[in-house]
């Protein structure tokens, strides 16, 4: 029987509030000035047979290629795991230092290089604890805190949750949800969890604020350790959830406290989802009796070209004359920079990197963008995998991947900006190229078992 070896290691990275580091996600400028929960980074190694992969979480908003180039040479030069066998996803927190150059907000690149060789150094103690262990898959399911958050109205035009209030009745959601919750189970020789890998497709921007937070996964994480064991490791992968949001426009409750960027209940509904969630990962993780009794673990990536969209003569008519006025607020000029930004780069490509590992009859998918649900579902639907995870904003980020439909409903997705700028056709691009792959791996994996 195939003898498996897995290590884990988290390690807190929360930075000095005096170090006035710029907070990502927001078109706003923020600063943190204080801290609800710590910032993580966490990793699991797997080995089975000589094939070494490295699963790699962390507490940002996104994470740039050029940081994911840095890790993994730094990484294979100490452990001899191959850079492209490690996948790095960032869960999205709004409530964290930024990472990577969006709207107004500019990493401060002292810190990034030292926050690099935490991930790195992070990797490499989960590696140096390699022990004998046995790994399982299975999947839950919980839809209590998501909806589609691009609600489509009267002329089938998108209005954002997060700007409405609760009183229309005309608004209807533009696409379905993804509930599922895939667990990757690692026990010790005696049958212990020691480790899971969690990937469940729920955008984070519950806390709000200027305060730090790992969002829902750290108190999915905590949940978690109560109910399995204090040391029992988690890695958290977020799902295609690019239009997906905990916001219930439909229950005034919910949406009477948020603002655009406050929510008074953010902490409280934190709390609560993260619990929920957290309870379905270890449900899912004690009741799934499905061990590998064998191989695979392969790693398999391809590089594919995206196009940059074109910027239509209005949207740049408008932000040439938003930058002109000295009337225009600052979120205004803002997203006219974006704008103009985008237009600078017409006529080239986008280099993605499409990752894929497999672990016996899963697959685990790393596309570097947030991808909207209904991709994530027809890659699953269609992939020859038994069960396949989607892993977004993973090995880079270049931004949100609408389907080519929400382009023809607008919305803030799909409104050209840095954070989107692929060619609107992208999502047939990224499917074709992802299936492929998949299908690849999966005969890679076949051949590796019958040679064995």
């Amino acid at each position: 029987m195939t003898k498996w070896k897995s290590g884990f290691y988290s390690e807190k990275f929360t930075p000095k509030l005096e170090l006035g580091l710029e907070m990502a996600g927001y078109t706003e400028q923020r600063t943190a000035d204080s801290v609800l929960d710590d910032l993580f980074i966490s990793a699991v190694v797997l080995q089975e047979s000589k094939n070494l992969v490295a699963f790699v979480g962390v507490d940002v908003l996104a994470v740039t290629g050029e940081s994911v180039r840095n890790v993994r040479t730094l990484v294979e030069q100490q452990t001899g795991i191959p850079g492209p066998n490690i996948m790095i996803a960032a869960s999205h927190s709004h409530t964290a230092p930024t990472t990577v150059e969006i709207f107004n907000t500019v990493p401060d690149f002292n810190w990034l290089k030292d926050w690099e060789a935490q991930i790195a150094n992070t990797i490499i103690e989960a590696y140096n604890r390699l022990k004998p262990a046995n790994v399982s898959v299975g999947e839950g399911s919980d839809d209590s805190f998501m909806f589609n958050r691009r609600l489509l109205n009267s002329d089938n035009q998108v209005e954002m949750t997060i700007d409405q209030k609760h009183g229309k009745t005309d608004l209807t959601p533009e696409g379905p949800i993804d509930p599922s919750v895939n667990v990757v189970r690692i026990d010790d020789e005696n049958g212990k969890p020691v480790s899971v890998i969690v990937n469940y497709g729920n955008h984070l921007d519950i806390p709000t604020g200027r305060r730090y937070s790992a969002d829902y996964p750290g108190v999915m994480t905590k949940t978690i350790q109560k109910l399995l064991g204090e040391d029992v490791g988690v890695v958290f992968l977020n799902g295609a959830c690019g239009d997906i949001q905990h916001l219930n426009y439909f229950n005034s409750d919910d949406i009477s406290t948020r603002g655009r960027y406050w929510d008074s209940k953010g902490e409280e509904k934190m709390n609560k989802y993260g619990t929920v969630l957290g309870c379905e990962v270890v449900k899912t993780a004690l009741t799934m009796n499905d061990r590998l009794r064998g191989g695979s673990l392969v790693s398999y990536s391809k590089k594919i070209s995206v196009p940059i969209r074109k910027v239509d003569e209005e949207t740049l008519a408008w932000a040439n004359e938003t930058m002109n006025n000295p009337n225009s607020t600052y979120r205004e000029k803002t997203l006219a920079k974006e704008a103009l930004q985008v237009y600078s780069l017409e006529g080239t490509n986008v280099e993605m990197e499409i990752h894929a590992i497999s672990i016996g009859d899963s697959a685990i998918l790393a596309i570097p963008a947030e991808v909207f649900v209904e991709i994530g579902l027809q890659i699953k639907e269609q992939s020859p995998f038994n069960n396949t995870m989607i892993s977004e904003l993973s090995n880079d980020w270049v931004g949100y991947l609408p389907t080519e439909r929400a382009f023809e409903h607008g919305g803030y997705e799909t409104r050209v900006a840095r954070s989107s700028k692929l060619t609107e056709s992208a999502d047939k691009i990224v499917i074709e190229a992802s299936l492929k792959l998949l299908q690849e791996l999966k005969e890679l994996a076949a051949d590796k078992v019958a040679n064995k």
